[in-house]
C-alpha cells in the first residue's frame, strides 16, 4: 500500500462523506435580534485564548489576535460586531487544518489508528467562544 493510498483510507475512515445539504434549514435570524458584544465581552474571550495552541489553515496565532486587541479596540470589537450583525462567518474560517496523531504502539497502516484533530482558524474559534451562553 502506498503512502498515498495510507492517508486516503485514514482520511476516508474519519472523515466519512454525507450529505449535509438535506440537514440545512432556513437562518431565522434578523437584524433585530442582533445584540452587539461590548468591549469586555470580546476581551473577555481574547484573555482566554490559548497562546500555545497551534493555528489552524489560516496560520494565525493566538499572540496575534491579543495583540490586534489591544492595539485597537473600538476598531476589533466595531469588526467583530459587524461580522456577527451581518451573518458573516468569513470562508476561510470554515476550513479546518487536519492533523493525524498516530495512536502509541499502534499498526500505523489501520486508519482506527490513528486520532484526527482539526484545527480551526483563531478568529472561528473566537467568534463561537464570543456567542457562548455561560
Amino acid at each position: 500500500m502506498t503512502l498515498h493510498d495510507t492517508v486516503f483510507n485514514i482520511l476516508k475512515y474519519h472523515f466519512v462523506q454525507r450529505d449535509y445539504e438535506e440537514n440545512i434549514q432556513a437562518n431565522s435570524f434578523t437584524h433585530d435580534d442582533f445584540m452587539a458584544l461590548d468591549a469586555l465581552e470580546i476581551e473577555r474571550v481574547v484573555l482566554n485564548m490559548k497562546t500555545n495552541k497551534a493555528p489552524g489553515f489560516d496560520l494565525i496565532p493566538g499572540e496575534i489576535i491579543k495583540e490586534l486587541f489591544y492595539s485597537n479596540k473600538p476598531w476589533f470589537v466595531n469588526i467583530f460586531n459587524q461580522l456577527l450583525k451581518n451573518g458573516i462567518f468569513p470562508a476561510i474560517w470554515k476550513l479546518a487544518k487536519i492533523v493525524l496523531i498516530p495512536k502509541p504502539g499502534k499498526d500505523l497502516t489501520s486508519p482506527a489508528h490513528y486520532r484526527p484533530i482539526c484545527l480551526l482558524p483563531t478568529g472561528a474559534k473566537s467568534t463561537i467562544k464570543s456567542l457562548q451562553v455561560e
